[in-house]
C-alpha cells in the first residue's frame, strides 16, 4: 500500500488541526462534525502501527484496514473541498463578502449557508454518513484486540545526517568489495581485450540482486577498458524498450554525446545506418553493455545486425550482456562467438567486508569495533544468502542502529528468517528494511516504486510528488512556511532511502541529484503496495486491468511504442478508476471525448493529485480536460505535444508544480491567468523555447524554481521581481536595460541555492 495507516491517519487529523477557526466557525452544520471527525479518528490512532504490522499476514485484518483508508481518504477529500469552497467564497460576491462582515459573528455561518445551501448540505451529509462508518469502523476494531503504540511524531529518520559514501558517475563504490570480483573482472577484461575473434558476446548471468550489473560496471569502467575501446556505450534495457530511443541512445554514446544531429523520424533502418556510421567513425573497436535484458529482441531485432557490420570494420569489438535468464543465450548468440559467466553468491570474507562498507566504522568506534561484532555479522550476511543486494539492505537497516551485539542479535534472530518461501534470503532483507522504516518513510518509499524501470528520477521531482500526496507532515514551521518545511523534510527522506540502500544514487548533474531503485526492490515494494497501487506494464492486458473491481489509488502505466498495440484508453481510466489520487502514463495512450452521456456533467478523477505524462499525444486533453482535475497539486508533462497550457488553468487553486519538459511544440506563452496560482512552487519549462511570464508574476509568493524563462521588461516593471526562488534558470539579460533588479536578485544567497544566467 502506497499509503501506510498510522501515516495516513495524522494527516487527516493535521489537517483539521490546520482549519482555521474563521474557517469552521463559516461552514454553518458542518464545522461540529468535521471536529467530530478529528475527534474519532485520533481515537484510532494509538492502534493503527499494530494494524499495520498484522495486516500483512492476517487478511481479516487486511480487510479492515482497507475500509479504514477508504474512509480516511474520503475524509481528506472533503476538507480539502471544504477549504477550496471557502477560499472561492472570497474571491467572490463583493457584495455578500460585504454583508458578511458587517454581519455579527453568530450570523455568518447563516449568510454562508444562504449562498451555498448545496454545498453545506451535502458536505454536512457526507461528513455525518462518514462519521457514521468510523463508528462501524471502531466497533469491528474490538475483535482484534490491537496493541496500543505511543502516538507518531512528525520527525525526520534518525538517520536524516549524511554519512560519507564514494560514488562515480557510473557505479556504486560501496558495492565492490572482495577478491571475486576483481578476480572476474580481470578475467573477464582479458577476454574482452583479446584481438580474436573479431565480434564477441559475453553474458552475465544470475538470479536478481547477485552483482551483475555491478560487474558489468566494474568491467565498464577499467581504465584498460577504456583505452582499447574508442566507443563504449551502456543500454540499460527494459521490458518495455523502445526501438527507436535505444538506437538513439547508441548513437549518440558513440559519438561521444556531442552535438551530432540525428536522424529524423523513427524509421529503424535509417538509424541503423546511421548507428553503423558512428560506430566506424571512431577508428578503433568498441564496446557495447546491454543491461537487464528480459528477451532475445533488443539484440536480434534491432542492434544485432548494426553492430555485427560495425565491427566487421573493427575486428576485436565486444558485446557484455547481463541477463537472469539463461535460456535466451541460444536465442540470442547466432553465429557470433560468445563466452557465459555465472554470477556466484559472495563467499563469508567477501560479504563480510560488503556488509562493513555499508557501515560507517565511527559508528562503533573504529574498524576493530565492528570486527568485535563478526561473529554475528556473519550470521546475518548467511541468512542473506550471500546476495548483495540483500546484504547491501541489511546494512541500511544496520547504519540506523547501534553498533552493539544486542541490536545486531535481533537482526540476526528476526524471526522472520525462518519464513519459509522461495528467493526467501533477499526478500526477507527487504522486509527486514522495510519493516524498520518509519511511517511516513514507508509510504514515501512504496511510492517510489511507481516510477517506471529505466526512469531516473530528480530528488525534487519525487519531492514534489511526494508533497502532493501529503506524505510529508510537520508539526509547524518556525519561519511561517510548512510548505518550506515538508520540502526539506522530503529531501532527507530521499537521502534517508539512499543512505538504507533502497534507492540506488546515480551520477549528478546541473546540481541535481538523480537516483534509481533496483527492479528487485522495485518488485518487492510494489508487493507490499498491491491492494492500493497498480503498475502495468507492457504485455499485460491494461484494459482488462484497469477495468477490473479493484479500485486502486495510484496507477502506472507504461505502454508500448508499436503502433500495433492497444493503447490503454484515457476513458476506461478516468470512468473506472475514479478514486485514483496519482496518475503516471507513460508511452501511447488514447486521449478522446467519452461516449458517455453524463461525461460533461461529472467531474472525472475528482481526488487527483498528481499526473505525471511522458511520450503520449496530449495536447487535446491538456485544453478540454486538464482544468477540471481541481485537486491536482503536481503536473508532469514530458516528450509530450502540448502547445500550450489553457487559460482556465487558474481554477486548478491547489496546484503547485509544473513542470513541461522536452515539448518541441510547446509555444512557451503562459497564460495571465496564471497569477491566481497562488499555491505555485514550481515552474519549469525547458530545454527549447523561452518561456514569458506575465505581469504580477511577482504576486506568487510561494514560488520557489523558476526555469527557463526570458527576462523581460516594461517600464519600470521586470520580470525577474520574485522574492522566494531558491533555484532559477533565466536567459535574456541583454533585455534588462537597468540590472539593479538583476542585482537585487543576486544578492540574496541565503534563498538562492542554484542559479543559471544566460544570454
Amino acid at each position: 500500500m502506497a499509503a501506510v495507516l498510522n501515516a495516513l491517519a495524522p494527516s487527516v487529523i493535521k489537517m483539521i488541526k490546520d482549519m482555521s477557526e474563521e474557517e469552521l466557525t463559516i461552514l454553518l452544520g458542518v464545522s461540529v462534525k468535521i471536529k467530530k471527525l478529528g475527534g474519532k479518528v485520533e481515537n484510532l490512532e494509538a492502534y493503527l502501527a499494530d494494524a499495520e504490522r498484522r495486516r500483512i499476514n492476517e487478511a481479516r485484518v487486511e480487510r479492515w484496514v482497507s475500509k479504514l483508508k477508504g474512509a480516511l481518504y474520503e475524509a481528506t477529500d472533503i476538507l480539502e473541498l471544504c477549504h477550496l469552497d471557502t477560499e472561492e467564497r472570497q474571491n467572490k460576491g463583493r457584495c455578500w463578502a460585504s454583508m458578511e462582515d458587517k454581519a455579527p459573528g453568530c450570523l455568518r455561518p447563516l449568510l454562508f449557508f444562504l449562498r451555498n445551501p448545496g454545498f453545506a448540505h451535502g458536505m454536512g451529509s457526507r461528513i455525518k454518513d462518514l462519521n457514521e462508518r468510523l463508528d462501524g469502523i471502531r466497533d469491528e476494531m474490538a475483535e482484534f484486540r490491537f496493541e496500543p503504540s505511543s502516538l507518531p511524531e512528525w520527525t525526520r529518520p534518525s538517520d536524516a545526517t549524511p554519512h560519507s559514501r564514494t560514488t562515480t558517475s557510473f557505479i556504486d563504490e560501496s558495492a565492490i568489495v572482495g577478491d571475486k570480483i576483481k578476480k572476474d573482472t580481470k578475467a573477464l577484461v582479458k577476454e574482452l581485450l583479446s584481438n580474436e575473434p573479431a565480434i564477441m558476446v559475453v553474458f552475465i548471468v544470475g538470479a536478481g540482486g547477485t552483482g551483475k550489473t555491478t560487474l558489468a560496471k566494474k568491467i565498464f569502467n577499467d581504465e584498460d577498458v577504456k583505452m582499447t575501446f574508442g566507443s563504449k556505450i551502456w543500454l540499460s534495457v527494459t521490458e518495455s524498450y523502445d526501438e527507436e530511443k535505444l538506437l538513439r541512445s547508441a548513437i549518440t554514446q558513440a559519438t561521444g554525446g556531442g552535438n551530432v544531429p540525428l536522424p529524423g523520424g523513427g524509421d529503424k533502418q535509417v538509424l541503423s545506418q546511421a548507428l553503423v556510421s558512428a560506430l566506424s567513425s571512431t577508428g578503433n573497436r568498441f564496446l557495447l553493455v546491454l543491461d537487464d535484458v528480459w528477451s532475445d529482441g533488443a539484440w536480434t531485432c534491432v542492434l544485432r545486425d548494426p553492430i555485427i557490420e560495425a565491427a566487421r570494420q573493427h575486428p576485436g569489438s565486444r558485446v557484455i550482456i547481463t541477463t537472469r535468464n539463461e535460456e535466451l543465450i541460444k536465442d540470442m548468440v547466432g553465429a557470433a562467438a560468445y563466452r557465459k559467466h555465472h554470477v556466484q553468491s559472495m563467499d563469508d570474507k567477501d560479504a563480510w567486508s560488503l556488509l562493513k562498507k555499508q557501515l560507517p566504522p565511527q559508528d562503533a568506534g573504529s574498524e576493530e569495533g565492528l570486527d568485535n561484532l563478526k561473529h554475528i555479522g556473519i550470521g546475518i550476511i548467511r541468512n542473506c544468502g550471500g546476495l548483495p543486494l540483500a546484504i547491501k539492505a541489511i546494512g541500511g537497516l544496520l547504519r540506523t542502529k547501534k553498533a552493539t551485539e544486542h541490536e545486531w542479535n535481533n537482526v540476526l534472530h528476526d524471526t522472520a528468517w525462518k519464513t519459509d518461501k522461495s528467493h526467501r534470503d533477499l526478500n526477507i532483507a527487504l522486509q527486514l528494511s522495510y519493516e524498520d522504516l518509519p511511517p511516513a518513510l514507508k509510504q514515501c518509499f512504496l511510492y517510489y516504486s511507481l516510477v517506471p524501470k529505466g526512469l531516473k528520477i530528480q530528488c525534487d521531482v519525487i519531492t514534489y510528488m511526494w508533497m502532493s500526496e501529503g506524505f510529508l507532515l510537520v508539526a509547524g514551521s518556525d519561519d511561517g512556511s510548512p510548505r518550506e518545511e515538508e520540502y526539506n523534510v522530503g529531501v532527507s527522506y530521499y537521502r534517508s532511502l539512499i543512505r538504507r540502500n533502497l534507492i540506488e544514487p546515480l551520477e549528478t548533474s546541473a546540481n541535481k541529484e538523480v537516483s534509481m531503485m533496483h527492479d528487485v526492490i522495485r518488485s518487492f515494494a510494489q508487493f507490499m503496495a498491491k491492494d492500493e497501487a497498480l503498475v502495468i506494464r507492457p504485455g499485460r492486458e491494461s484494459t482488462q486491468l484497469i477495468s477490473s473491481s479493484t479500485k486502486f489509488r495510484r496507477l502506472s502505466i507504461m505502454s508500448t511504442e508499436l503502433g500495433s498495440a492497444v493503447k490503454p484508453d484515457w476513458n476506461s481510466v478516468s470512468e473506472k478508476q475514479e478514486l485514483l489520487r496519482s496518475l503516471i502514463i507513460i508511452g501511447r495512450i488514447k486521449f478522446e471525448p467519452s461516449a458517455s452521456t453524463d461525461s460533461s456533467l461529472r467531474n472525472r478523477l475528482p481526488s487527483l493529485l498528481m499526473l505525471w505524462v511522458r511520450h503520449a499525444e496530449s495536447n487535446r486533453f491538456v485544453h478540454e480536460s486538464l482544468a477540471k482535475l481541481r485537486h491536482l497539486r503536481f503536473l508532469y508533462l514530458d516528450n509530450t505535444d502540448i502547445s500550450s497550457l489553457p487559460d482556465e488553468i487558474c481554477k486548478m487553486k491547489f496546484l503547485e508544480v509544473i513542470r513541461i519538459e522536452n515539448c518541441s511544440r510547446f509555444s512557451g506563452e503562459i497564460p495571465s491567468s496564471i497569477i491566481k496560482l497562488e499555491r505555485l512552487r514550481s515552474l519549469l519549462v525547458g530545454p527549447g523555447p523561452n518561456f514569458f511570464v506575465p505581469k504580477g508574476f511577482g504576486g506568487l509568493t510561494n514560488l520557489r524554481t523558476l526555469a527557463t524563462f526570458h527576462v523581460q521588461t516594461d517600464g519600470e516593471w521586470c520580470s525577474l521581481q520574485v522574492s522566494q526562488l531558491r533555484d532559477l534558470e533565466i536567459r535574456g539579460l541583454e533585455a534588462v536595460v537597468s540590472c539593479v533588479v538583476v542585482h537585487q536578485l543576486l544578492q540574496r544567497p541565503s534563498s538562492i541555492t542554484s542559479s543559471t544566467l544566460g544570454h
